[in-house]
């Protein structure tokens, strides 16, 4: 996922927000994006196996007084190639 925040934000504004997959919290911690400067967001702990089915979320943290924001997303799955 990738997230940047275009808004220049007011002294009060706060956007934070947590992802969620298949409703487990996917982020260590609430994310806060910095304005006009791009990040991404990517699973490097470990691969998500068996599941057939992904449910992606992001909820506004506690703390937060703007929703959350996504730029872009892409997925991929390896496929094997040993028998071609």
């Amino acid at each position: 996922m990738y997230v940047t925040e275009l808004e220049l934000l007011a002294g009060n504004a706060v956007r934070q927000f947590n992802v969620t997959i298949n409703g487990v919290i996917w982020t260590k911690a609430p994310y806060k994006p910095v304005y006009l400067s791009t990040d991404a967001m990517y699973n490097g702990d470990r691969p998500y196996r068996g599941i057939t089915r992904y449910n992606f979320s992001l909820n506004a943290a506690g703390s937060s007084t703007l929703p959350p924001i996504l730029n872009a997303a892409e997925a991929f799955s390896v496929i094997s190639t040993a028998d071609l």
